[in-house]
């Protein structure tokens, strides 16, 4: 198994576009860039919480 994330597909762009989706869709106004500032580089229970924190 290889990680070819950002080699041949950027999951980054795909991944915070939707993240920041749901995110403004439980009411909380989130842009792509906000999503990268603020989730980018953490685990999934991390970034659960911090919704949590918010809404």
């Amino acid at each position: 198994m290889f990680d070819f994330d950002g080699v041949l597909a950027d999951s980054e762009v795909l991944s915070n576009s939707v993240l920041a989706e749901i995110v403004s869709e439980l009411g909380v106004p989130t842009t792509v860039e906000d999503a990268y500032r603020t989730y980018m580089g953490k685990r999934l229970s991390e970034v659960i919480e911090a919704i949590e924190r918010v809404i």
